[in-house]
Formats: structure tokens, sequence, C-alpha cells
């Protein structure tokens, strides 16, 4: 290092001296030219040639010799500048050929650039590790090759001041396009007259920052399963406490819903007590059937019996609703007719039903001004007198089919129910009077079994199928009459639909 900066301080020397001649003879030539005048001297000195002439040959000449020096000048500097900027063929001390040769043997890049990006030398490895030559980007600026999201970086580090190296990250471009990161130091050298740069010195780290991509991939991705499994765990957790809560609640559901079904089957039990029997029916109306098809375990349909003074008594109701709210309304219905006709001793189906009006109205306060009760039911009701071989008809809402010799009569019931809201002020009910003869058969129904779907279609069953199915097997005994109606109706809805309603039928053959 001596060497050199003594060889520096000898082409200064050199370099003034030159120089110096350079701009003294510049300086005569002007002289001669443009400012001094022909003297006795001259004319001495230049003898019989004219003066003018020979004067302006000197001057020239000083001038073209001065301008001659300062191109040699200017040449040699520049070239001198150049080796030694990024030549170190010039080390001639043992030491600076150790030093030429760790520069050239090393891996790491070493770059010498200026404040403001210029690059002023690069280590031989720039070439093995970027693919650029040293003459492709000496004398360029470095930033050229920086990725523009990390120039910032690279700036800060060149115009810092003192204060040792930084060391930082940053992506250059190699040759081929595509990005090297570089864990890089760098070292404001400025003032050192031997350099006069910051030295950045380069490691290729990129196959590393691939590495630490991978590793924190495998980190996320441990964490994402650790947390799903904290997850899973939580969550499993919460299942198993709501699955307690559940068996918990499952379990006072299960011992709730025994208690509700044994209160139905017993509700079940006290309502079928007050169906009358049909061997009961049958002491008087001996080709008779019912039939009764709850929707649920309790039915809101419901059909009455009664043989009093030489008269067979039937009725067949649909309250309002099924279920147990229907359930009630049939025991409602129950206790009604049985004090209409065995207490009270009433016998005509018209004033049965006013009657049962009245009572429904009554037992649920419909009688009153602010009620908001509607419940209330739908009958039929006939009064048979076998002495003088009358059937007595009066209906709310169902009717009496009356078949004779394949002929079908309907007498058609009053379109007002017993119970519910009620606008006059007194309700009574026609009755029909019919003369039966043998072989006479007669049906009353509610509207469970018209209102069925099912069939091929998912159609509704309606009346006029119901009829027509009556008028068919109306001259069978009365057992197979019950059992092709079942037949028929469990066709009708197979094992798609389920039943909507409570149906009963009751019919008699005389």
């Amino acid at each position: 290092m001596m060497q050199v900066a003594e060889r520096r301080l000898a082409r200064f020397k050199s370099e003034v001296r030159n120089k110096s001649g350079a701009l003294f003879f510049t300086l005569f030539g002007i002289v001669v030219l443009f400012i001094a005048e022909p003297d006795d001297f001259l004319a001495g000195v230049l003898g019989d040639l004219p003066i003018a002439v020979l004067q302006s040959a000197i001057g020239l000449g000083a001038l073209a010799y001065g301008g001659y020096l300062y191109y040699s000048l200017s040449k040699a500097s520049s070239k001198d500048e150049n080796e030694e900027t990024v030549n170190f063929d010039v080390a001639q001390t043992p030491e600076e050929n150790k030093f030429k040769v760790l520069i050239e043997n090393a891996q790491d890049v070493i770059f010498i650039v200026e404040q403001g990006g210029k690059l002023r030398f690069q280590s031989p490895s720039a070439e093995k590790t970027l693919g650029y030559s040293g003459k492709e980007l000496v004398g360029q600026n470095l930033l050229d090759i920086v990725h523009a999201e990390d120039q910032s970086i690279l700036k800060n580090a060149l115009e810092r001041q003192g204060g040792g190296a930084v060391v930082f990250t940053v992506r250059l471009q190699h040759h081929d396009g595509n990005w090297l990161y570089f864990e890089t130091y760098a070292n404001n050298l400025t003032q050192n007259p031997n350099i006069q740069g910051v030295v950045l010195t380069a490691r290729d780290v990129t196959q590393r920052k691939k590495e630490e991509g991978v590793l924190r991939e495998k980190e996320m991705t441990a964490k994402k399963l650790t947390a799903e499994k904290d997850a899973a765990e939580q969550e499993k957790k919460l299942i198993e406490e709501k699955s307690k809560e559940l068996e918990k609640a499952y379990k006072t559901i299960q011992e709730q819903t025994a208690e509700i079904t044994d209160g139905i089957n017993y509700a079940f039990k006290i309502q079928s007590a007050l169906q009358p029997k049909m061997e009961v029916i049958q002491q008087s109306l001996p080709n008779s059937f019912v039939i009764l098809k709850p929707k649920e375990v309790v039915s809101g349909d419901f059909y009455w019996y009664a043989y009093k003074d030489g008269k067979s008594l039937l009725a067949v109701a649909d309250c309002t609703g099924h279920g147990v709210p229907g359930a009630f309304m049939t025991m409602i219905g129950n206790t009604l007719l049985n004090q209409i006709v065995n207490e009270k001793n009433i016998l005509s189906p018209d004033e049965i039903l006013k009657q049962l009006n009245i009572g429904v109205r009554t037992l649920l306060n419909q009688d009153k001004a602010d009620s908001q009760s509607r419940d209330g039911m739908e009958i039929g009701f006939i009064t048979l007198d076998h002495a003088k071989k009358i059937i007595l008809f009066s209906g709310a809402n169902i009717p009496l089919v009356h078949i004779r010799k394949g002929e079908i009569t309907e007498h058609a019931p009053d379109k007002k129910g017993i119970g519910g809201k009620q606008t006059e002020a007194e309700r009574t009910y026609l009755m029909h009077q019919i003369a039966y003869q043998p072989g006479d058969a007669f049906y009353m129904f509610s509207d469970g079994l018209q209102d069925q779907f099912g069939g091929p279609d998912g159609k509704k069953f309606m009346i006029s199928r119901l009829k027509e199915m009556l008028k068919e097997i109306s001259g069978k005994p009365a057992i197979e009459q019950k059992t092709h109606i079942n037949q028929v109706l469990s066709d009708w809805m197979g094992t798609k639909y389920h039943q909507l309603d409570d149906i009963t039928i009751a019919g008699v053959v005389l």
C-alpha cells in the first residue's frame, strides 16, 4: 500500500511539472499572437524576415505544443486512474500480491461504489455469481440491478456517514433475469485515500432464503396443525359437554314423553270406555258397523248410541281439532248427549242438536261477549223408530246418505255447526223424516276420508268417490262393508301418504 501511495505522489509531481510546461507554452503563444508588439529585440533576432509573419508562427507553435502537452497529460491520467480502479495487476509487493489473490478467490462479491451508486470496482466473483463481466457493470449505477423494493435500503447504506459497517439484505438481478438475495455489509471508506468509496461485501443467500421459506412454511403448517388440533380438542371437549347435556335433556324428554304417552294412553282408555260397544249397538241394529280411525292415539271424532223407548239413536261427530284437544271436546259431546237424551228424555234429532249447541256454548263460555273460544263440532244424528219404520235425521254439517236399490239420496245437513261463533239469537236445526224399507242402507261420516290424499296422483279421495264406493257395497253385510272400506283406505294411502285427520264412518243396513 505504501508503494501505491508513493507511486501516486511521484505521478502527482510529474503531472504538476508537465502541466506547468503546458501552461507556459500556451500563455507564451497567446502573448506572442495577441499582446506583444514587435520591437528591436525581435527585429534583431528575426533578421530580414517580416516580423509579423514570424511572430504569428512562433505564437501558433507555442499554442500547439501547449495543447499537445495537455492532451497527453489527460490521457495518461485517465489510464492511471483506470488502472488504480479496476486493475490489480500493478501490485508489486508481496502484501499487494496476497491482497490480489484474496480478492480473486473470494466467494463473496466485493463492490466499491460511489455514494451516488456508480460502480468503480467489482471483484471477479461478481461475474461468477451474477453473470456480469466487469466491463458490463463498472461505470454503471449499481442501483440498476437492485430490486425496486430494495433500492431505498441500498441508498441509505451508501449515504450513511461513519458509524462502522451496516448489514442488510437486498435482491440483485442476475444476468439471466432471475433475482438473487444477497446479505450485504456496507463500509463507508470515502475518506480513505486508497478507496474513496463505499465497500460492499455481498454474499449470495438465495438458497438459504429458500430454505428459510420452506422452514417458515413448515413452521406455519405446524402451527396451523397445532391450532387445528387444539381447536379440534376444544371442539371435542365442547361436543362431549354438549353430548352430556343432550343425554341429560334426552333422558328428561324421554321421561316427560313417557309421562305424556302414559297420560294419552290413559286418555285413550277413558275415551274408548265412553264409546258404545258394537255388541250393544248391534242388539237393536244387527246389520251395522262403525269405523273410527284416530289420526293420533286419541281422537277428535266420536260416535254415540242409545236405545230408548223402542228407538235407536245414533250419532257421528267431528270435533274441532284432533288428538288431545279434540278428545276433550268428544268428552264434552258425550256428556251433553247423555244428559239431553237419558236425563231430559229428548229424542227428536233437531231438538237434541239445539240443546247440544246451547250446552257447548255454555260450558265454553261462548255466550259471553268477550269470549275468544271458537271450539265446537259437526254432527249427524238419527233417531230410528222401529215401530213406525221411520228415520228422523238432523245434521250440523254432516249429511245422511240413503241408498235404496242402488239409488243414492243425500239428505243435506244445516250449514252451521255446534258451538263456536253464533250471530243468531237462537240456533235451530232442520229435521228430515224418512220412511225406510228392508234393504235400505244409511251412512254418516266425518270429512276425514273424503279429504284424505293418496292414489296414483296424490289427490283427495273426494265425497263423490266415497258415495260411489258406498253404493257398490250397500247390498253386502255390514261386516264385509267395513272390511272393504278399510282395505280401500289402506290402498289409497299406500306407504307414501300419512293420515291427515280422524276418520269415522257409521253404516246401518235395515
